[in-house]
C-alpha cells in the first residue's frame, strides 16, 4: 500500500506545469552551460559511392541547437575529406546563407584508397568540449584493390546495464548489442540470461539490427552470462557486469505513448547507509532542464515515477540522477516522439516532359517554406548508405557519444514498434555526450567567434610618414576595394568574402612618395581544418562480393578538362575599370602618343592644380555649396586599378604613350571629383613602378558554387551505371508555404528512379524522403 500511495504521489506531483521552479546551483550552472547556442552541421550528398572521375555534391544545413531552427549568425562553414589514418586530403571553406550552403569535391586520381571521411565545423564550434562535427564516410569503388569481403566473421556482444550500472538484490535492465566485424548491427537467432549453475534465469530475442533488451532479478553474489546462438547454429558467450552492492538503480519504461515510467529502486544494505539522503532526478535536452527532488525513506525500496509524455520536451530526454554532491549517479536517453517535429512534402505529376527529360512536382503543403536538396539515382542504386540522415544528426547524434545504424527507419511509418527499437537503440547508447563534471566546472568560453568572411590583417615593416595613414585592398575580379586605418602599423580588413584563391591588391595611401608595401599578412582568424585529426573509424559501406567483376576503369570517358576561354569580339578595349559609369570615355592610346600626360588630362576636361609642392587633379565643374564658396572637386586617379594617392607629383615626367588605354569619367554619384582610369603598357617606364603594388594571394577564401553537371558515363545501361551511377542533382530548393516546385532532370534512357530528398522547413521541422518512381510518356492527340 505505500509503494501505491508513492507512485500516486509522484503522479500529482510530475503533472504540475513544471518539475521544480526553485533555482539552484544546479539551474545555473546547467543555463550557463547552454546559453550559447551549438551549431550543427549535416550534409546531404548526392552519394556515398564513388567512381574516379565523379563529383561529390553537397547541401549543407546548420542547426541552432537552441533554438532548432537554421542557424543565422555564421557564414563559414569548413569541409574536409580525410583518410582513415586522420590525413586531410582536401579542404574548402563554403558560404553559409541562413544555415545553407552549397558545395562539390571532384574524385580524381589521388583518391586511391577505398574509403576516406568527409567531415565538416565551423570555428564557433570549438568554443564547446563536445565534438558536433559532421563525419560521413565514403567509398570510392575500385578494382585496383582487394575487394574480397571476409565470410568468416567473428560476432561482438556488449552489454550495457541500464542507467550505468546494476545494483544487487533489485530487478535489472540491460541493453544488449550483436555486432559483426564491420561493426553492424546482426540479428542471432535467441539469447538467454545464466547465472553460475547454468540455469537460464531470462529470455529475450534480438531484433534485426541486434539490438535486444533482458529483464532479470540480480541475485547478490550471484553472477550472469549471456548466452545468445546465432542462425548458424554457434553460440557466443559474455559476461554480466558485476552489480554494486550500494546504491541506486534506474529503469525507464513508456507503457503507453501517453507517460513515461520511471523506477528507481534500491536494496536493504543500502537503505541502512543512504536513507534521508536527497538526491535530484534531472531531465534534460541540452537547453531546458526540469528537476525533482527525491529524499529517500525507511523501508521504501522502489520508487515509480508516472510522468506524462507532454511534460518532457520533443525528441531526445536526458534522465539524470545526481546525488547532493551534484555527482551523476545513473542516466538514461529517452526519445519522446512527436509528429510535430517533422514534415512531409508530396511528389506529383511525375511525367516526360521531352524525349530525354522527365519532370516532377515537390508540392509544400506546409504553413513554411521550406529549403531541400534533391538527388536522383538509377532505381536499383545500391550508391547511398544508410549510416546518415537528417533525422539522425539533429534529433539524436548531439545528444550520444556514438553513431546510429539506420536512423531513417525509426522515423519512417513510425509505430509503437519502431520506437520500442529506437528505445532499444538508446539503452545501448550509454551516458550521454555532455558530462555533469563540464556542466558544473568547464562552461564554454567564447574564443572562436561566429565568423561572418575572411578576416586579414598584417603588419607594415616600413616607417609611414603620414599622420592618418590608410592601406587599401582591391580585388578587382571580385568588385571589392576596401580601407583600413594603419594603426601602430597593423591594420585589419574584417568580414570580407573572397572566393578561393583570390588575388587582392594592397597600396598604401597617405604618403608623397610610394614605396614598396612591406608587410607580413596573416589569416589567423579563418579558422582552417587541421591538418591531421584523430585516426578515423569508418563502417563497410562497400557490398564487394557482387562487384568484383565489374570493369571500373570502363566507367566514365576520359575527358580533357580545358581551362574557362573567354571568347571577345570586336570590343577594342582590353580593360574593364572598375565602378564604370554610363558617362565613362574610353581611348586606345597609340604607342607613338608622347604627349605630355597632364596636358592630356587636361585636354579631357580636368584641372592640373599645383599647390606648395602638391600636384592634384580635379573637376573642372565646380561644386555649389550655401555654406561656402564653390570648389573643385578632387578626381581620384587609378593606375592599373590601384586608387593613388592625393599627391599625383609623379605624372609630371609621364607620357599619354607609357599607357595603352585611359578611361575618363565625369562627375557622378560615386565621385564628384570624376575619376581616371589609367592603363600602363607592358613596356612603360612605370613597369619598375609597378611592383611597388603587392598581389597577394588569399590562401583560403570560399568555394564557389557550381551547377552539377552529369559526368560522361560510357553507358547507361550495363552494370555499373545502375548499381552506382548518379542521374542528377538539385541543390538550393526553396518552396514557399502551399506552392509548388517543378524539377526537371534528364532521363539517361532510365524510366524508373530513386529520388531522395532532404530538408528543414522554416520553423524547424525536418524532411526526410526516399521514394521510387516511375514515369509516364506524355501521348500525343
Amino acid at each position: 500500500m505505500k509503494s501505491f500511495k508513492l507512485t500516486l504521489l509522484f503522479f500529482i506531483l510530475f503533472a504540475i506545469p513544471s518539475f521544480s521552479q526553485i533555482n539552484t546551483p544546479i539551474d545555473s550552472s546547467y543555463a550557463a552551460y547552454f546559453e550559447k547556442g551549438r551549431e550543427i552541421p549535416y550534409l546531404h550528398l548526392n552519394k556515398t559511392h564513388f567512381i574516379k572521375g565523379e563529383e561529390l555534391w553537397l547541401q549543407a544545413y546548420l542547426l541552432n541547437l537552441n533554438t532548432r531552427k537554421l542557424h543565422e549568425h555564421t557564414s563559414n562553414l569548413y569541409c574536409g575529406i580525410y583518410d582513415l589514418d586522420g590525413r586531410l586530403k582536401q579542404q574548402k571553406l563554403l558560404y553559409v546563407d541562413n544555415g545553407i550552403a552549397t558545395g562539390n569535391f571532384k574524385i580524381d586520381s589521388t583518391f586511391t584508397d577505398n574509403k576516406y571521411v568527409i567531415r565538416a565545423s565551423t570555428s564557433w564550434m570549438k568554443n564547446f568540449a563536445e565534438d558536433d562535427s559532421f563525419n560521413q564516410t565514403i567509398a570510392i569503388i575500385s578494382n585496383n584493390k582487394d575487394l574480397k569481403s571476409n565470410d568468416k566473421e567473428s560476432i561482438d556482444i556488449q552489454v550495457l546495464p541500464e542507467g550505468g550500472h546494476l545494483l544487487n538484490n533489485t530487478n535489472a535492465s540491460i541493453g544488449i548489442i550483436a555486432k559483426d566485424a564491420k561493426g553492424n548491427g546482426v540479428q542471432l537467432q535467441s539469447g538467454e540470461i545464466r547465472n553460475q549453475n547454468n540455469e537460464v534465469v531470462s529470455k529475450f530475442r534480438f531484433n534485426k539490427f541486434g539490438l535486444a533488451k533482458g529483464l532479470f532479478h540480480y541475485k547478490a553474489k550471484d553472477t550472469y552470462t549471456i548466452q545468445a546462438t546465432s542462425f548458424d547454429g554457434k553460440n557466443h558467450i559474455v559476461d554480466v557486469p558485476i552489480a554494486k552492492q550500494i546504491g541506486l538503480s534506474m529503469q525507464v519504461q513508456s507503457p503507453s505513448s501517453s507517460f513515461f515510467k520511471i523506477t528507481l529502486s534500491t536494496n536493504n544494505k543500502s537503505l541502512k547507509l543512504l536513507t534521508n539522503k536527497s538526491y535530484n532526478l534531472i531531465v534534460h535536452n541540452a537547453g531546458s532542464m526540469v528537476e525533482r527532488k527525491i529524499v529517500l525513506q525507511p523501508n521504501v525500496l522502489t520508487y515509480d515515477l508516472l510522468i506524462p509524455s507532454k511534460k518532457f520536451s520533443k525528441g531526445i530526454n536526458i534522465i539524470t540522477l545526481l546525488n547532493d554532491k551534484n555527482q551523476s549517479l545513473l542516466e538514461r536517453i529517452i526519445f519522446n516522439y512527436d509528429s510535430d517535429l517533422f514534415s512531409k512534402i508530396d511528389i506529383s505529376n511525375i511525367k516526360e516532359k521531352t524525349k530525354n527529360s522527365v519532370l516532377l512536382d515537390i508540392v509544400n503543403n506546409n504553413q513554411n517554406t521550406i529549403n531541400l536538396s534533391a538527388s536522383i539515382l538509377p532505381v536499383r542504386s545500391k550508391a547511398t548508405s544508410n549510416a546518415s540522415s537528417i533525422y539522425a544528426k539533429f534529433l539524436i547524434e548531439p545528444f550520444i557519444k556514438g553513431a546510429l545504424e539506420n536512423p531513417n527507419y525509426y522515423f519512417t511509418n513510425t509505430n509503437r514498434k519502431k520506437l520500442f527499437d529506437l528505445d532499444l537503440l538508446l539503452l545501448t547508447q550509454g551516458w550521454s555526450k555532455y558530462s555533469w563534471s563540464n556542466i558544473f566546472i568547464n562552461p564554454p568560453n567564447d574564443f572562436n567567434p561566429f565568423e561572418k568572411g575572411i578576416s586579414i590583417s598584417g603588419e607594415i615593416n616600413m616607417n609611414i610618414k603620414s599622420e592618418k595613414p590608410q592601406i587599401s585592398m582591391l580585388s578587382k575580379s571580385n568588385e571589392i576595394l576596401l580601407f583600413s586605418d594603419i594603426t601602430s602599423n597593423r591594420f585589419s580588413f574584417n568580414n570580407v568574402y573572397l572566393p578561393d584563391s583570390s588575388e587582392v591588391n594592397f597600396s598604401i595611401i597617405g604618403q608623397k612618395k610610394l614605396k614598396t608595401p612591406k608587410y607580413v599578412v596573416n589569416q589567423e582568424r579563418l579558422n582552417k581544418l587541421p591538418k591531421t585529426i584523430q585516426k578515423l573509424s569508418s563502417k563497410e559501406v562497400v557490398s564487394n562480393k557482387e562487384d568484383k567483376e565489374l570493369i571500373f576503369s570502363d566507367f566514365i570517358l576520359e575527358t580533357v578538362v580545358l581551362d574557362e576561354v573567354e571568347i571577345i569580339g570586336e570590343n577594342k578595349f582590353k580593360h574593364d575599370p572598375r565602378f564604370s559609369s554610363a558617362n565613362m570615355n574610353g581611348l586606345v592610346i597609340d604607342k607613338n602618343d608622347t604627349r605630355p600626360l597632364l596636358s592630356f588630362i587636361s585636354s579631357n576636361g580636368f584641372r592640373i592644380n599645383r599647390n606648395l609642392g602638391q600636384l592634384t587633379i580635379s573637376s573642372s565643374r565646380r561644386t555649389l555649396s550655401i555654406m561656402s564658396a564653390p570648389t573643385n572637386p578632387r578626381t581620384t586617379v587609378f593606375i592599373d586599378d590601384i586608387e593613388e594617392p592625393a599627391d599625383l607629383y609623379f605624372l609630371e615626367t609621364l607620357r599619354v604613350n607609357d599607357f595603352e588605354e585611359i578611361y575618363f569619367i565625369d562627375a557622378d554619384a560615386l565621385s564628384k571629383g570624376g575619376r581616371i582610369y589609367l592603363y600602363t603598357r607592358p613596356d612603360s617606364q612605370l613597369k619598375s613602378r609597378k611592383s611597388k603594388f603587392s598581389v597577394y594571394k588569399i590562401p583560403m577564401g570560399f568555394s564557389e558554387s557550381k551547377e552539377f553537371y552529369t559526368p560522361k558515363y560510357k553507358s547507361f545501361t550495363n552494370e555499373l551505371f545502375l548499381n552506382y551511377g548518379v542521374i542528377y542533382w538539385k541543390s538550393n530548393i526553396s518552396i514557399n508555404p502551399n506552392e509548388t516546385f517543378n524539377l526537371t532532370f534528364p532521363n539517361l534512357m532510365q524510366k524508373e528512379f530513386k529520388i531522395i530528398i532532404e530538408g528543414i522547413t522554416e520553423d524547424g521541422k525536418l524532411i526526410s524522403l526516399e521514394k521510387d518512381i516511375t514515369f509516364k510518356k506524355e501521348t500525343k492527340l
